[in-house]
């Protein structure tokens, strides 16, 4: 009884077979090709409607019963479109979802990656020319995203050998080159995986594999990326919102392609390519203790020997990290004062939370010494990193009335003053803000003797960039008048020329 099961799914796949062979004697015949106001011809344009609006309505049987007729005598239509191709694999797929028969379903399978290919002959033997595909290149990236395509169907839906998939994802990578279509990079990196695994090709080829498909895959994100952008200042909202969903899938498609390769990442690559990925976690928490730990013990894992010279870095930079973490641990009160946590946000670049941790510091301190100290901080912060130029100014006051006589924070003011001269209008006006500048550097030299030194080399400094008299008279503007500097700074200044 098996024995005769088998005879009958040989004879049925056999069957199929001489049917796609007869099949592709005429693989790209039109209907205009047959005998004009031949039954033929009126039959194969009537079935392609028919196969059409029952396919529209989701009627696959019906839809699938024209199509075949259609298939038989004109399967290139009117050799204006590639869509009976395309709708036969649909059609052959639905079948497929519930064929219990698996003979059937193989013959589908075999009739899908056969009809990818007839459409291939099509586009190449030029019996059917489609609009987006009328110059030889255009032509040529159609015949790509085809190959593409049928790619994917052999790896998704086909279950086709590796070997063979491969073969046809590089065709497809090769003839489209950096544009190809997202649908050939799973497909491509699935089978390098799996001949890699199975010793048919060697790690140098899947490694080549690897970087081409994240190149090609980087490239497009963002070609459409930019052309989203491009659109969007054309106002031509389709194209953006379809130029977007690409980009999407260009990065969706990564994301699956290097699953595949993550199976067998520690057979194919190296040292250098684990350092090249984990350098960059390094580098934002070289700082952090437990972050080179964890980059340390993956590379260990990966082929890096104690003599690699980062290897080296990181078990030094453990060492200290790990000393210094056991020293905090053992002063509690260091690590829960604000002023302390204040200076590792600093430090870490993280201005804003260092500027509350300071006002925390404040509220807490009781020495109006140390309070100044902080709103001093604050107001560096503020002017030097943030560029809140008024809110460092206004603190720099508060700082200088809590503690008097203190030059420090005039000294900050006149800085502030002469770092953004330069957006103060024109010339004039900007050497009014290095006069603005300059008075701020005297008085603090006039009340604090620990800044008289600094104040006045940057008096010094910036003595040449006092207004030319010249152009004070061409103003009307005498030595000694008041004269109010613009911008920011909004002061009014007695006019010293050089």
């Amino acid at each position: 009884m098996k024995d005769l099961r088998k005879l009958m799914k040989l004879a049925l796949l056999l069957a199929v077979s001489f049917s796609i062979s007869n099949t592709s004697t005429a693989q790209c015949t039109t209907w205009k090709d047959l005998e004009a106001g031949s039954v033929e011809k009126e039959t194969a344009e009537s079935n392609y409607q028919i196969y059409k609006d029952h396919l529209k309505e989701k009627n696959y049987e019906a839809s699938m019963i024209a199509w075949e007729k259609l298939m038989e005598v004109a399967p290139a239509a009117d050799g204006k479109r590639i869509s009976p191709f395309w709708d036969g694999i649909k059609l052959l797929k639905e079948a497929n979802k519930t064929e219990t028969d698996e003979a059937k379903k193989a013959a589908n399978n075999a009739r899908i990656v056969a009809l990818h290919k007839q459409c291939i002959e099509c586009l190449e033997t030029k019996k059917v020319i489609i609009k987006s595909a009328k110059t030889d290149e255009a032509l040529k990236a159609k015949i790509a995203d085809q190959k593409a395509r049928q790619a994917e169907d052999m790896y998704k839906t086909v279950k086709s050998p590796a070997a063979d998939v491969y073969a046809v994802a590089k065709e497809a990578v090769e003839m489209g080159g950096k544009d190809i279509t997202y649908k050939a990079l799973h497909p491509y990196a699935a089978s390098a995986v799996t001949l890699f695994q199975a010793n048919t090709i060697p790690a140098e080829e899947a490694r080549q594999v690897h970087d081409l498909l994240n190149e090609i895959a980087d490239d497009n994100t963002i070609k459409q990326e930019e052309l989203a952008e491009q659109y969007k200042t054309e106002e031509k909202a389709k194209k953006e919102k379809r130029a977007r969903q690409v980009s999407k899938l260009y990065t969706k498609y990564k994301i699956r392609m290097n699953k595949e390769f993550k199976k067998v990442e520690s057979e194919i690559f190296d040292c250098e390519y684990f350092k090249s990925i984990y350098m960059s976690d390094y580098e934002e928490g070289k700082d952090d203790v437990t972050i080179v730990k964890t980059v340390y013990s993956r590379l260990k894992k990966r082929k890096c020997t104690d003599e690699d010279p980062f290897i080296m870095e990181l078990k030094e930079k453990y060492k200290v990290l790990a000393a210094a973490a056991n020293a905090d641990a053992q002063d509690s009160f260091n690590k829960n004062n604000p002023a302390f946590v204040a200076k590792q946000r600093y430090d870490a670049g993280d201005y804003t939370i260092a500027i509350e941790k300071w006002e925390e510091a404040i509220a807490a301190e009781a020495d109006p010494n140390k309070q100044a100290t902080y709103l001093f901080r604050i107001a560096s912060t503020q002017g030097r990193k943030l560029k809140q130029y008024a809110k460092a100014r206004a603190t720099a006051r508060k700082a200088a009335k809590t503690r008097p006589n203190w030059g420090r924070p005039f000294m900050l003011i006149g800085d502030l003053y002469a770092s953004s001269a330069r957006r103060c209008g024109d010339d004039w006006n900007q050497r009014l803000a290095i006069l603005a500048a300059i008075e701020k550097y005297s008085y603090a030299k006039s009340i604090d003797p620990d800044v008289a030194e600094e104040a006045g080399k940057r008096i010094g400094k910036y003595n040449q960039s006092r207004p030319e008299k010249a152009d004070g008279f061409s103003r009307g503007i005498s030595e000694g008048a008041s004269a109010s500097v613009g911008c920011w700074i909004g002061e009014t200044v007695k006019v010293r020329f050089k």
